[in-house]
């Protein structure tokens, strides 16, 4: 969220805009990555109230809830208002008929509270990811010979961790 730097970078953004454009880029490297990014079935589940940001479909009942975070702190560490809306979230998808196999929250970084509090909530199935590791996977993946990313590797840890998954990639 540092407007001066993007600015000093050519980048011309309103401050405004920047939390939309992160989950535009996320949503772009999931894409990119292979993964099927199910635009049309988020606008049918997203009510007024309820927005999800990002929906992976990895099978016909099976979605993964992605929610994009910026702050202008630059680590995300309000866990309740989170899994709040994450809850929520779940609650949609379930009502929809599809079954929630896991919620990643992507942001620039993370609090250490945040990750605990995160790893204490068994109900969700949430696991976090840094802007940074997700760079980091989609750079592994474009230098492998996978056609699709392998997400289950993505399925274990709170805190995922992009080493563990850049090697599995490029093993």
């Amino acid at each position: 969220r540092d407007v001066n730097a993007l600015r000093g970078n050519q980048i011309e953004i309103k401050e405004s805009e920047i939390g939309n454009q992160y989950e535009i880029l996320t949503k772009l490297i999931f894409e990119e990555m292979n993964l099927n990014v199910a635009e049309e079935l988020r606008s049918k589940i997203n009510t007024s109230r309820d927005k999800i940001d990002i929906i992976l479909k990895v099978s016909e009942s099976d979605l993964i809830i992605v929610e994009c975070k910026t702050k202008k702190d630059r680590k995300f560490s309000t866990y309740s208002s989170a899994s709040r809306q994450v809850k929520a979230y779940k609650n949609l998808v379930e009502k929809a008929g599809f079954n929630a196999v896991k919620t990643f929250i992507v942001a620039p970084t993370f609090s250490e509270d945040f990750i605990n509090e995160c790893g204490l909530d068994y109900e969700l199935n949430l696991s976090l990811i840094t802007s940074e590791a997700l760079l980091e996977m989609y750079r592994a993946f474009k230098k492998s010979d996978l056609k699709e990313f392998p997400y289950k590797i993505l399925l274990r840890d709170v805190l995922i961790d992009s080493d563990r998954v850049v090697k599995s990639i490029l093993k």
